[in-house]
């Protein structure tokens, strides 16, 4: 497949279109105290995105090219471009990650592929998706997203809801909203809450202490048990924004 300059505007809409809800994959990020509850993260594998690099451009008019930098590894993806006159030159776009701790190269190489198709718009649309939190089970020594949460997850990257906690009452969700932020503007944040930071915080690993300070002086606090509930919301959110650039 010849790509050009006049329809590379059209390589990078195919390259962005969502992909089918089957294809998503998905990363267990912070768990609730009891460990039955975790916030997902989606993704698109590599084979996803040669795939999508094939269906779209061809398999010969797109390469990529790996090299390792202090703890982690570089990525770029390069398309083949046809000027007018017959000549053609490799538009690369670079990305990287760190090597996890399991199968640090492989794992390296391997995230920072996914993240330089993003840069290209592959998946890009997932980072766009709200939060949301699924029933996970144990098995062995890792955690895994329960069967019955799968069609949740469907519905979810589809913009639709469904499931137990959605409530046809319109009055009912209105006074459900109504407690919540009552409860979350009066006082010092709970226990509770505190847990959750210290949930999200543990993503980070060596991380975590750097991490926390740096949100705390950003809203003017010392310690987490002086964070006004007024600011919780955005409190964990920015932390939350933190936390989607390591686990990308």
């Amino acid at each position: 497949m010849k790509i050009t300059v006049e329809r590379f505007n059209e390589v990078t809409k195919g390259l962005s279109e969502e992909f089918p809800v089957e294809e998503i994959e998905w990363k267990i990020g912070p768990m609730d105290q009891n460990k039955e509850t975790a916030l997902v993260f989606p993704f698109v594998n590599n084979r996803a995105i040669q795939n999508r690099l094939d269906d779209v451009i061809g398999s010969f008019s797109w390469r990529n090219e790996f090299s390792t930098i202090l703890n982690g590894q570089l990525c770029g993806i390069s398309i083949k471009v046809y000027e007018q006159d017959g000549n053609f030159e490799w538009i690369t776009k670079w990305d990287g990650a760190e090597n996890p701790e399991i199968s640090p190269i492989k794992g390296g190489l391997s995230d920072a592929m996914k993240r330089t198709g993003v840069q290209w718009g592959i998946g890009r649309y997932l980072y766009g998706l709200d939060d949301i939190w699924v029933k996970i089970e144990k098995r062995g020594d890792s955690f895994f997203i329960k069967e019955s949460e799968i069609a949740k997850l469907h519905a979810h990257l589809k913009g639709e809801k469904i499931g137990e906690n959605v409530s046809s009452n319109e009055d009912e969700v209105v006074d459900k909203v109504e407690n919540i932020v009552i409860e979350s503007i009066e006082g010092a944040i709970t226990t509770a809450q505190i847990g959750m930071v210290n949930a999200l915080l543990t993503q980070f690993k060596d991380k975590s202490q750097s991490v926390l300070q740096m949100a705390l002086n950003k809203y003017g606090v010392s310690t987490l048990e002086s964070m006004p509930k007024v600011s919780f919301h955005e409190f964990i959110m920015y932390i939350k924004t933190q936390l989607t650039n390591v686990v990308d």
